[in-house]
């Protein structure tokens, strides 16, 4: 198998002339229904040299070949991956109750503002979220953190 030069051009890019009985790269996906396994010749993949890549939860990128090589049960983190993506996603909708919530408890005025910093700079854990806020108000700058519960 050429790995590298299948790398280079960007496709899944196996030899499968000893299980397949003929030479050349090809790709593979799962059928619709899940249940099977596709392999298309190279030039004949729907898809064309583009091969998948789904994100984990730490941001890193996988293919089903890179998946295939690991010991770990890759579906459940692409599962965790998805549930704090659209939890993350409602934090940032939601920005006006974490507003509220800090003016509420720092009993700030309407005229003093709250920023939620950037989600690269949130902190995530097996358990939580922690989201760091600043405020600026008529008694100075203040920095803190907002606590979720992950569900």
């Amino acid at each position: 198998m050429n790995h590298a030069a299948d790398r280079a051009c960007g496709c899944t890019g196996v030899s499968l002339s000893k299980d397949f009985g003929f030479a050349g790269r090809c790709a593979a996906t799962l059928s619709e229904d899940g249940k099977s396994l596709v392999v298309y010749e190279d030039h004949k993949a729907p898809f064309m040299n583009h091969p998948r890549r789904l994100e984990l939860e730490d941001g890193t990128l996988i293919t089903y070949t890179d998946a295939q090589n690991l010991d770990e049960d890759i579906v459940t983190k692409l599962r965790c991956a998805t549930l704090r993506k659209e939890l993350y996603d409602s934090l940032v909708r939601q920005q006006d109750a974490a507003f509220s919530l800090v003016r509420h408890h720092l009993n700030l005025g309407d005229d003093d503002k709250c920023t939620v910093l950037p989600q690269e700079t949130w902190i995530a854990g097996s358990f939580n979220v922690c989201i760091p806020i600043r405020t600026v108000s008529g008694m100075g700058h203040c920095r803190l953190t907002l606590r979720c519960c992950l569900p």
